[in-house]
């Protein structure tokens, strides 16, 4: 793609240049209902298809990160940690913390 670049990673151009000569980057535009299209060198490379699904962070500074991720999967993994949680054991420590946290806030001492 051809444009006309005045400033360009510190360098001003006085002609029309290739764009992915001056900006190593490939570009994604937003449409108007706020969709991004990856570049289909990308969504090939990294095997992405219709429906896949990103958290998305913002870091300000116009930056966004967008991390693929497997809603199936994180949901399989926490079902399967959840099964293996001791209910008893975790009674215990859920009563031990507060317990602390109460010496704590009204100044008892342990016994």
């Amino acid at each position: 793609m051809l444009q006309w670049a005045e400033r360009a990673g510190g360098v001003i151009w006085d002609k029309w240049v290739k764009w992915d000569e001056v900006w190593d980057m490939p570009l994604a535009k937003i449409d108007d209902r706020g969709r991004v299209q990856l570049p289909s060198n990308l969504r090939r490379k990294m095997k992405l298809k219709e429906g896949d699904e990103f958290a998305v962070e913002d870091l300000g500074e116009d930056t966004i990160i967008l991390k693929r991720i497997d809603l199936r999967a994180l949901l399989k993994d926490a079902i399967e940690k959840a099964r293996s949680v001791d209910l008893d054991e975790l009674e215990r420590e859920i009563e031990e913390e507060s317990n602390q946290l109460a010496r704590q806030k009204f100044k008892v001492s342990p016994r």
